[in-house]
């Protein structure tokens, strides 16, 4: 039933397409109309398409001159984010349209005076282009959406259409590194309920006493906070193994199950986003402030999506970060070239 709606709704807006050109042709004698209706929804699709195509490199590069070069995060960075891939949209929008025009309209401008029966013709053509783009347009932005922001809320009712399972095997296969987490990059964390791998933020942090007895067990007779945040990074480290089915699962935005401190701590497994809800927790357990990073890290073969923390050091006043995800890979506590490798997308929370 949805593959016949789907090619439903596709046929009227074709259909749609046609009758706006070949009124507005008729109407205007001419068939510039609808040639530069065309010319706009084309330039449109191409740009949609190349950003879609090239999300994940256009994320690694607006989050590095969000953070790197403009330094801001929080809600100014996600609104900064905003701005510059609505710019990047706008001006490689503008660019194909306004190029196509100079070298494409001149072409026609004879046949603006034609009898009725060519301009119908012609712009029955462009009708049917323009219908084509706008379905392909529409086919793209829903596939951006499914993999992102819905994720977990999909919209399927063009799974069946062969269009649009090509256009999203295409696109899926040139953003291998793309997960649930863009969400973070591009929308006002403040405005939005976020879900990391099927979980909202306070949801993965939550502890139960059996995590609260063994953070304060761990850190029994110790009083400074360097001291307590450093034997919970060695204990966390050493005890929770990676899950890489879990996190291939992950990376190829497939829902997964019990994400966070609790799963983490139970089952002595999980991935970055685990490790960093569990250090939130036992910090949070014996009066440690505490945040979790979102943001892209160096695996030592690539760079990929990444969570971590930071913890509030008293003595020192001051932040410092805490891997607990590479605690295997090397001393990822406070080293001094830590975000070398690390980059920021935001502050996630913070306790």
């Amino acid at each position: 039933m949805n593959e016949i709606l789907s090619y439903a709704i596709c046929f009227f807006i074709i259909i749609l397409g046609v009758t706006e050109s070949v009124k507005r042709s008729l109407n205007g004698r001419n068939v510039t109309f609808a040639l530069e209706r065309v010319l706009y929804y084309i330039s449109i699709f191409i740009t949609i398409l190349i950003i879609a195509l090239k999300i994940d490199v256009i994320i690694k590069g607006i989050t590095k001159i969000s953070i790197s070069y403009l330094k801001l995060d929080g809600i100014y960075g996600d609104v900064c984010k905003i701005a510059l891939l609505v710019g990047l949209f706008f001006l490689l929008q503008v660019s194909f349209y306004v190029i196509s025009k100079k070298i494409i309209i001149p072409m026609f401008k004879g046949l603006n005076k034609a009898n009725s029966i060519l301009i119908v013709i012609l712009s029955s053509i462009f009708g049917i282009v323009k219908g084509i783009m706008a379905i392909l347009i529409f086919f793209v932005a829903l596939i951006m959406y499914n993999n992102t922001i819905g994720i977990y809320n999909r919209i399927d009712l063009f799974s069946n259409n062969k269009v649009y399972e090509k256009l999203s095997s295409e696109i899926a296969q040139n953003n291998s590194d793309l997960t649930d987490e863009i969400v973070e990059n591009f929308l006002p964390t403040s405005n939005i309920i976020i879900y990391y791998n099927g979980v909202t933020l306070e949801e993965g942090i939550k502890s139960t006493n059996e995590i609260d007895e063994m953070a304060k067990e761990l850190t029994k007779g110790v009083t400074s906070d360097i001291d307590k945040a450093r034997i919970l990074y060695s204990w966390i480290g050493s005890n929770i193994e990676y899950d890489y089915d879990r996190a291939e699962k992950a990376l190829n935005n497939e829902k997964v199950e019990n994400s966070g401190a609790i799963s983490a701590f139970e089952n002595r497994s999980g991935i970055c986003f685990d490790y960093s809800c569990l250090y939130v927790a036992m910090a949070r357990a014996v009066d440690l402030k505490v945040r979790l990073l979102t943001g892209t890290a160096y695996d030592g073969k690539q760079y990929g999506p990444h969570a971590w923390n930071e913890v509030y050091i008293s003595d020192i006043e001051s932040w410092i970060p805490v891997d607990t995800t590479f605690y295997l890979a090397g001393d990822y506590f406070n080293n001094y070239d830590f975000y070398e490798d690390h980059i920021t997308d935001s502050i996630a929370g913070e306790w």
